[in-house]
């Protein structure tokens, strides 16, 4: 019973980052929100890491550039918010549930990567799942 009861507090909050996003962005520009976001959640990380582990374990040298590059790309989220602003939060909920989608494609005509049937099976479920689930949008 506890594992629907954490599925249901994930679909909840992860519903409720569209709604919220978009009340943000009427108060804060894009890139300020998407960095008070990241700088949030980089906090609780360090905090759970840090409790679970007992200390910061420091990465090899040879994954900084991936990491930092990582967190760069983190920057790009504000225009998820300056599309929230736009858009309103149900249209926004569509571009980002695609995502897999676009992982998918990308996977597939820069790294060469062939795309296995199961990503496929995932990638049409996430189109007709954003398609019939937001039709209103």
């Amino acid at each position: 019973m506890i594992i629907y009861l954490k599925l249901l507090i994930t679909m909840a909050l992860w519903g409720g980052t569209f709604i919220a996003g978009r009340l943000v962005v009427q108060d804060m520009g894009a890139f300020s929100a998407a960095f008070c976001r990241f700088a949030i959640a980089s906090l609780a990380l360090l905090l759970l890491t840090y409790t679970l582990e007992g200390s910061l374990p420091r990465p090899p040298k040879k994954l900084w550039l991936p990491i930092a590059l990582l967190g760069l790309s983190a920057v790009g989220f504000s225009w998820y918010y300056d599309g929230l602003r736009q858009l309103g939060p149900a249209r926004a909920g569509v571009f980002i549930n695609l995502v897999p989608v676009f992982a998918i494609a990308l996977a597939a005509l820069v790294l060469q990567e062939t795309p296995t049937s199961s990503l496929v099976l995932g990638g049409a479920l996430v189109i007709a799942g954003v398609t019939t689930t937001n039709r209103s949008a």
